[in-house]
């Protein structure tokens, strides 16, 4: 059951690297409105590495720019797969 929601500006690394703390039941990392313009790909590598390097135990959601943006196809390029080398260890 989702009780919290705990959204996180994709291009913080404090808070990304905290995000666990609080206990929320999912974690929305955010790259639309809480990213200016000029930040959205550093924050997409951002993200992309907290999601690959770091557990947070609950539920991980990435909320993207809207399709009548231009920063939502770069949003869904970069790979979001927790399943790679890395996490099979």
């Amino acid at each position: 059951m989702r009780r919290s929601m705990l959204f996180l500006p994709g291009n913080n690394p404090n808070m990304l690297i905290n995000g666990n703390c609080l206990g929320a039941d999912a974690i929305i990392f955010d790259l639309e409105d809480a990213v200016a313009p000029g930040e959205k790909d550093a924050a997409r590598i951002l993200v992309r590495n907290t999601m690959k390097y770091l557990d947070f135990g609950c539920e991980t959601i990435v909320r993207i720019n809207s399709i009548d943006t231009p920063y939502w196809q770069k949003n869904i390029e970069l790979p979001y797969d927790k399943f790679d080398s890395h996490s099979a260890q």
